[in-house]
C-alpha cells in the first residue's frame, strides 16, 4: 500500500526483451499431445513419435548432439544428425587449432560448415572451446604474458564476435582443474596465472552479449574432490562479478560405474543460479558388448536422463556423437567402446530407448502445476475457490512496471518463476500513467497480451493489474480502462488462467465515486468473459480505507454490485502492523480478500525489511486462505525487489546468488510457506 509521495519509477528506461524459445506447457503438447492446461485450445501433436529433443522441449530442455565435418557428410548418418536432435555442438571445428592454426590467420570454413547444417535443421548451437589446454597451437604456448593474454583477447573476440547471434552458448574454459581438485598444470596457469580464466568469460561476454557462457570438464558428474573445487571456483567467479552462466558436467562414464550423486550436483550449482547442462554424454564398456553390458548402459543412461530431468536449472543434454560408428572412445581407450545409444550401423540399442523412457517418464511426473490442479477459479463465499469448488491460497509475484522492467519478464525469468519458485500466480502491472499505457496503447496491449500467453502456459495464473496510483481517482481513466480490459477479456475469455484487477491503488476518492468505476468496467470484462474472477481495488490506497480514516465497513455496508469479484487490500510490513492485520483478518470474516501487493519493507517499497512481522501477515494470510502476490520481480534499485540491480535480462534467476534479502525470503515463502 502506498502514500502519495511512494515513487515506485527508475529512471533509465529498459527495452523489452521478448521470449524466444518454446515454453515447456506449449512444448509438452505440440510433442506428446498431452493437454497441458485445461480449458482452452493449445497445439495437437503430430501422429509421427517425438524426437529426443521433442520430448526433452516438454521439460523445458534440449536433447543435443555433437558433430563433425566428416560426419554431416554422411549422408545416412546426417538424417538423424539433423532430424532427432535440437542442440548442435561442433566437436573440433571451432577449437583453436580449427579456428587459428598461425596467429592472425583465421580460418572458419569448418565451423561455418556446421552452423550452416545446425541452421537448416532449425538447430541451436553451442560453441567449444575457446581456452583448452589440448589442441592450442604451439605458437600460442610459446608467447610471453604479455603477449598470450592479447592473443587469447584477439582470439575469443574474433570467434565469439563472428557467430554472435547465432550460438547460444560457449564453452569458455575447458577442463580447468585436474582429478585431484587442483588447477591444472597447463601453461595458461604456468603463464598467465590463475586470473585467465575470469579474463577468458569476461571477454567472452564482450564479444558476445547475449551468449550463456559455461565452465566445461570431465569426472565433476558427482560429487568429488574435482567437482568440489568447481564449486568453490564458481562462488569466487560470481562474487568478482565475473560473467559466468552454466556449468558443463561432460559426462564421458563407464558402464555400471555412474556415481550416485549426480542429481545432488546438479542441484548445488543449480543453487549458485547457474544452469547446468550436460555436455558431451557417453557411457563406455569393456569390448565386446553382450546383452549384460547394453541392459546396464541403459539403465546408466536413462539414470543420467532423469537426474537432470529432476532439476529446473538443467537445461539439456548433448551426446558426444550419436552412433558407435564416429564414437571418440575406440582410439583413446584401448579395449573400449560401444559407448553410444546407436550401434556402428546407426541402429538404435537398448539405451535409446531408455533415454526415451527417461524423457517420457520425466513428463508423466512432473507436478501439476496451479492451473492444472485448480482448473477455472471462482468466488465461493469469502474464499477464491478452485473450479471444485474447494477453497484455495495462491503465492506468487508481482511484476514491476513494464515500461521499465519489462525485460525481467522473459523465458529464463519466467521459467524460473515457474519452476524454481514454485509460483501459482504472476501479477502483471500495466502502469496507466508514468510512461505506461498512455503513451503506447496498442503496443502495451500487446506485451501485456504476450504475457499472459507467456505466463499461463507455464501453468501460473495471470492478473492483469490496470495499475493506477497518479491521479488516484479511477474515473479519470475510466474509458482507457474499458478499452484496454475489453481488449484483453476479448483475447483471453477461454483461458482458465486470467484474472483481472480493475484499479491497483485508488486514492483521494470516495468509495461510492469508486464504487461506481468498478460497476461500470465490470461489465465490459463480462460481456466477453463472463466467469473470470475480478477483483476490485479499494479505497486509501487498497487499505479498505484504513489510511484515510475509515474502515472494510464501507465496503461491507454497500459492496459491489457483481458476483465473483474481491477486493484487495495492500500492505508493507514494516509500516503495517498489528492494527492492520486485525482488520484484514476481521474483514475476511464477510469479505472475499486478495492482497495484491505487499512487501517485507515500509510503505515506499524500501528501507529495512521486517521478516518478523511479515511471517505474522503470511501466518494469517495462511490460516484463512487469503491468497498474494508480491511486490516485486525486478532488479529495481529498492529493498523490495527480488533480484540484485543488473540481473536483468540476463540473470540467471534461479538459486539465491541474484536475490536481494526480501527476493530470497519472498522465494522461500513461496516455495515451502
Amino acid at each position: 500500500m502506498t502514500h502519495p509521495e511512494h515513487d515506485r519509477r527508475r529512471t533509465m528506461n529498459r527495452s523489452v526483451r521478448r521470449p524466444l524459445i518454446l515454453t515447456a506447457a506449449v512444448a509438452l503438447a505440440a510433442a506428446t499431445g498431452t493437454a497441458a492446461l485445461t480449458g482452452w485450445d493449445r497445439t495437437t501433436a503430430d501422429a509421427q513419435e517425438p524426437t529426443l529433443h521433442e520430448l526433452a522441449a516438454a521439460q523445458g530442455k534440449y536433447f543435443g548432439v555433437a558433430a563433425d565435418n566428416n560426419e554431416i557428410a554422411d549422408a545416412a548418418y546426417a538424417e538423424t544428425l539433423g532430424s532427432e536432435f535440437g542442440w548442435m555442438t561442433p566437436g573440433n571445428a571451432m577449437k583453436w587449432d580449427a579456428t587459428e592454426p598461425q596467429q592472425g590467420e583465421f580460418a572458419f570454413d569448418r565451423a561455418d560448415e556446421i552452423v550452416a547444417f545446425a541452421e537448416a535443421n532449425g538447430q541451436k548451437l553451442r560453441g567449444h572451446t575457446l581456452i583448452w589446454h589440448n589442441q592450442t597451437p604451439t605458437w600460442v604456448q610459446e608467447l610471453p604474458a604479455d603477449q598470450m593474454q592479447a592473443a587469447v583477447d584477439e582470439h575469443i573476440s574474433t570467434v565469439v564476435g563472428r557467430y554472435e547471434d547465432q550460438l547460444d552458448h560457449w564453452d569458455v574454459a575447458n577442463e580447468v582443474y585436474d582429478d585431484s581438485g587442483a588447477l591444472r598444470d597447463s601453461f595458461w596457469l604456468r603463464t598467465l596465472g590463475e586470473d585467465y580464466i575470469a579474463d577468458a568469460f569476461h571477454a567472452a561476454r564482450a564479444a558476445d552479449p547475449d551468449a550463456k557462457l559455461y565452465l566445461n570438464d570431465y569426472n565433476i558428474d558427482g560429487i568429488n574432490a574435482k567437482s568440489d573445487a568447481y564449486y568453490e571456483l564458481v562462488q569466487r567467479l560470481l562474487a568478482e562479478g565475473v560473467p559466468i552462466d552454466g556449468i558443463g558436467l561432460q559426462g564421458h562414464l563407464i558402464v555400471g560405474q555412474i556415481p550416485d550423486t549426480v542429481q545432488e550436483n546438479i542441484q548445488r550449482f543449480a543453487d549458485l543460479g547457474l544452469e547446468v547442462a550436460i555436455t558431451e554424454l557417453d557411457i563406455r564398456m569393456e569390448l565386446p558388448a553382450d546383452d549384460a553390458k547394453l541392459a546396464q548402459q541403459a539403465e546408466d543412461y536413462g539414470a543420467v536422463t532423469e537426474a537432470c530431468m529432476a532439476v529446473t536449472e538443467c537445461v539439456g543434454i548433448t551426446l558426444w556423437a550419436y552412433s558407435d560408428k564416429y564414437s571418440w572412445i575406440p582410439s583413446v581407450f584401448p579395449g573400449q567402446g560401444a559407448a553410444l545409444p546407436w550401434d556402428e550401423n546407426l541402429q538404435p540399442k537398448p539405451a535409446y530407448q531408455a533415454i526415451r523412457d527417461a524423457l517420457s517418464g520425466s513428463a508423466e511426473d512432473v507436478p501439476a502445476t496451479a492451473i492444472e490442479e485448480h482448473g477455472r477459479l471462482a468466488v465461493c463465499g469469502n474464499n477464491l475457490c478452485s473450479e471444485a469448488g474447494e477453497p484455495v491460497q495462491l503465492k506468487g509475484m508481482s511484476t514491476h512496471g513494464l515500461q521499465w522492467h519489462g525485460d525481467c519478464l522473459n523465458d529464463a525469468s519466467l521459467d524460473a518463476l515457474a519452476g524454481d519458485w514454485g509460483s501459482d500466480i504472476v501479477r502483471i502491472s500495466m502502469y496507466v500513467q508514468e510512461d505506461g499505457y498512455e503513451t503506447d496503447p496498442e503496443g502495451f496491449t500487446a506485451r501485456v497480451n504476450g504475457l499472459v500467453e507467456d505466463v499461463t502456459s507455464r501453468g501460473m495464473y495471470a492478473l492483469v493489474d490496470w495499475h493506477i496510483l497518479t491521479p488516484g481517482d479511477p474515473n479519470v481513466n475510466l474509458e482507457a480502462a474499458k478499452t484496454f480490459f475489453a481488449e484483453i477479456a476479448e483475447t483471453h475469455a477461454d483461458n482458465p488462467g486470467v484474472l483481472y484487477e480493475t484499479a491497483n491503488e485508488p486514492n483521494g476518492v470516495s468509495w461510492a465515486d469508486l464504487k461506481g468505476y468498478h460497476e461500470q468496467v465490470i461489465p465490459v470484462i463480462r460481456e466477453r468473459d463472463p466467469d473470470s474472477v475480478i477483483i476490485l481495488g479499494t479505497r486509501a490506497w487498497s487499505s479498505f480505507g484504513i489510511n484515510e480514516g475509515s474502515d472494510a465497513s464501507e465496503i461491507i455496508n454497500d459492496p459491489v454490485d457483481a458476483e465473483n469479484v474481491m477486493y484487495t487490500f495492500h500492505f508493507y510490513a514494516a509500516s503495517h502492523r498489528e492494527t492492520y492485520i486485525d482488520a484484514v483478518a476481521a474483514a475476511s470474516e464477510q469479505l472475499p480478500i486478495f492482497v495484491t501487493e505487499w512487501g517485507t519493507q515500509t510503505y515506499t517499497g524500501d528501507g529495512e525489511n521486517d521478516f518478523a512481522m511479515s511471517q505474522q501477515w503470511t501466518d494469517m494470510m495462511a490460516e484463512r486462505q487469503i491468497s498474494w502476490t508480491n511486490w516485486n520481480f525486478s532488479d529495481d534499485m529498492r529493498s523490495g525487489a527480488a533480484f540484485t540491480e543488473g540481473t536483468c535480462p540476463d540473470g540467471p534467476y534461479t538459486g539465491t546468488t541474484n536475490l536481494k534479502p526480501a527476493g530470497e525470503w519472498i522465494r522461500d515463502q513461496i516455495r515451502n510457506g
